[in-house]
């Protein structure tokens, strides 16, 4: 069977991490296969995981009465998703997460990473700065992609 320490290594949110610090996310992870159609989060449900994107792609959902599901973003290879748990708990889903593709994905379970992260501060630097820089470029492409929608 597959160490999830190297797969984690080989995922942009870990790499250069220290190898003490992958034991511990790995204490965290397992690895999930899912198939086309199928949610990792839907809006309102509770957030209990956090997802490392490995293959395949997700759309990120917001639902309108009028038109359905609207694409707010597709993720695919090497990004992550499910960054709600910095929030207070009980943690909720904001958006729909979708498998528009047969995915492989690693899910870290939420109140693990946060024990985790808590008993270990500079593991937990580690992982703030990691998602301050993932929180940057996603802002990036949003204000890209608003400026595109209102070119005309």
């Amino acid at each position: 069977m597959e160490k999830i320490e190297p797969i984690l290594a080989a995922h942009p949110f870990c790499q250069g991490l220290d190898p003490k610090h992958l034991k511990e996310l790995a204490a965290c992870a397992s690895r999930v296969n899912l198939k086309a159609g199928e949610f990792l989060g839907r809006a309102g449900e509770e957030a209990g995981r956090f997802y490392l994107i490995l293959q395949g792609r997700v759309t990120v959902e917001i639902f309108s009465a009028r038109r359905g599901p609207l694409t707010v973003q597709t993720l695919g290879e090497g990004d992550t998703l499910g960054w709600l748990w910095f929030q207070e708990q009980p943690y909720h889903w904001h958006l729909d997460a979708r498998v528009v593709s047969l995915s492989r994905v690693l899910s870290l379970e939420v109140d693990c990473l946060r024990r985790k992260c808590e008993a270990d501060h500079d593991l937990g630097f580690e992982v703030l700065k990691r998602y301050a820089h993932f929180l940057a470029v996603r802002f990036r492409v949003s204000a890209l992609q608003l400026a595109d929608m209102f070119q005309a």
